[in-house]
């Protein structure tokens, strides 16, 4: 599946940003030195040691450890963050998507609910990536918990916030067809396609399945095709 992106505060877009960028002139210029990322966490780290109340930077650090696959220094890199400033909600979101890595799922699912409940009181809460984002991660933990009718919900509701959301769409096929209603998980997965024509098998396979489930052969052999 393709990959989630999370979204940025503002203090991240001035300071982690600007961070990364320099780093990657480094890599460009020494193409033998470690990977971008190895050298993003060494710049982060020394910037945290220089300056431990930089928050913007301890959550570039902490995007870049999770990144690295390094999950539990990024959960304590979020930890400090929301030590300082509980409501950051890029922390809150960073947080709990490392904690949905490590499969503790019922943790990851109070980071991404309070996400939601605090963007849905801000007036731009119809176009919010985070709150899409989180609603996204409740709709996936929700399927993986068998939950199939709130994974519907919260897929539908994160893309009444972004139609283009591949993934949300994808997942939101395999929720329908686990629901029993395939006629609505085929405009799902034919959306995902649309979107995502070539290289990503799994809406065409769960095409397929949904195809087979309303008995209409050709469009299932079209799907497998594919």
């Amino acid at each position: 599946a393709m990959r989630r992106i999370v979204a940025w505060m503002a203090v991240v877009l001035l300071v982690g940003i600007p961070l990364i960028g320099i780093v990657y002139f480094l890599d460009q210029a020494h193409p033998t030195t470690p990977s971008l990322v190895e050298r993003t966490i060494a710049t982060a780290e020394a910037a945290v040691r220089e300056n431990p109340n930089a928050l913007g930077v301890r959550v570039t650090l902490a995007e870049a450890y999770a990144a690295a696959g390094r999950q539990e220094d990024a959960l304590r890199q979020y930890d400090e963050v929301l030590k300082a400033a509980p409501e950051n909600s890029t922390a809150v979101l960073g947080r709990a998507v490392v904690l949905l890595a490590l499969d503790r799922l019922d943790d990851a699912k109070a980071g991404f609910r309070q996400v939601v409940e605090t963007g849905s009181l801000g007036e731009m809460a119809n176009v919010d990536p985070q709150v899409e984002e989180a609603l996204y991660h409740l709709g996936q933990i929700a399927l993986r918990q068998d939950d199939v009718a709130s994974a519907v919900t919260y897929l539908s509701d994160a893309l009444r916030i972004d139609r283009t959301d591949a993934d949300a769409l994808d997942l939101l096929g395999t929720a329908l067809v686990r629901a029993g209603d395939p006629a609505n998980a085929i405009v799902a997965f034919g959306r995902a396609v649309a979107l995502v024509p070539t290289g990503w098998c799994e809406p065409y396979s769960g095409l397929a399945s949904a195809y087979a489930a309303t008995g209409d052969t050709a469009g299932a052999g079209y799907a497998g095709g594919m």
